[in-house]
């Protein structure tokens, strides 16, 4: 706001103008690296679902005697995966009068707002991705919401308590996805994870730098006894405890994953009716997470 400035006597009066950056700056984090790592796939059915099968576990008395007769035919039981496309959205509003005052930073407001609440409607999509939801079909009786699984509940097979994450036990989960059929390379995890990371000390080579006043402690990749590359990231939206039981740390394979979008390939833009002096748009999209075999990721949840 413009101020005054008075001489030593305080008689003459000055008014300076306002100095402001013609610039809005948004400090809160909205990146998404879960909708920017899976693929993307367009679906028609709400509750899109694929096929899984197995093979059979190794069989160490796989002998046949000269002349014998053909072993019975055995085989692993197919399994049904699904999910339920979930409807975001988030509503976009300015006046007729914020869209003609001009402002700093901002050419129209509605068109501000819209960037906005698209970069929120994202965010909220990430969270229930990685949330401890699960899946609910519409029905009369819920007003037909229709929710999605969250990875944390997809992830069941490989899984341990958030109070025993330590190196030996997540090794023993690296094996144990690996030995289902992934090939876990990243993981996610909240900031006492990913700190925790750093006392982890097998195996751990010290770099020594020219530069005394830089100290570097922090671990960006680990390399477990099963030989996979893994690529530590913090998550800054873990845990997201819909149920309590949210994941604080995630390793996944993200050949498994994909995000399915129902309608339009994803996010759109739909105008509400005008109302008043008011303009409104509607940012909208009908997708889920989904997960191929859950069995070559794991969580502590």
């Amino acid at each position: 706001m413009a101020g005054m400035v008075y001489d030593g006597s305080g008689s003459r009066v000055v008014q300076h103008k306002g100095d402001i950056a013609d610039t809005v700056y948004n400090i809160d984090p909205d990146w998404t690296p879960i909708l920017t790592m899976v693929r993307k796939r367009t679906v028609v059915d709400p509750n899109p679902k694929v096929v899984t099968d197995s093979l059979a576990s190794v069989d160490t008395s796989n002998y046949l005697a000269e002349n014998a007769v053909a072993p019975s035919a055995s085989d692993t039981t197919r399994a049904l995966v699904e999910n339920w496309c979930q409807i975001f959205g988030v509503t976009a509003t300015a006046t007729d009068t914020m869209n003609a005052v001009a402002q700093y930073g901002i050419s129209k407001e509605q068109l501000y707002q819209e960037a906005k609440k698209m970069r929120e409607l994202a965010r909220d999509i990430e969270a229930s991705c990685l949330s401890d939801q699960s899946s609910q079909a519409p029905t009369a009786a819920n007003s037909r919401v229709a929710k999605q699984n969250g990875m944390t509940t997809i992830i069941s097979s490989n899984t341990d308590a958030v109070g025993d994450f330590n190196q030996a036990n997540f090794d023993t989960l690296v094996a144990a996805a690996v030995e289902d059929g992934g090939n876990p390379s990243v993981a996610y995890m909240d900031y006492t994870r990913k700190a925790a990371v750093v006392s982890w000390s097998t195996g751990v080579v010290t770099r020594y730098i020219t530069d005394a006043r830089q100290m570097i402690s922090n671990v960006n990749y680990y390399e477990s006894p099963m030989g996979k590359n893994i690529h530590l990231v913090w998550h800054y939206l873990m845990p997201q405890d819909f149920s309590s039981d949210g994941a604080h740390c995630m390793c996944l394979d993200p050949d498994l994953w994909e995000l399915l979008t129902l309608r339009n390939n994803g996010l759109r833009r739909v105008k509400v009716a005008k109302t008043g002096l008011s303009n409104s748009t509607l940012l909208t999209g009908q997708l889920c997470i989904f997960c191929h075999v859950e069995d070559g990721n794991f969580t502590f949840y």
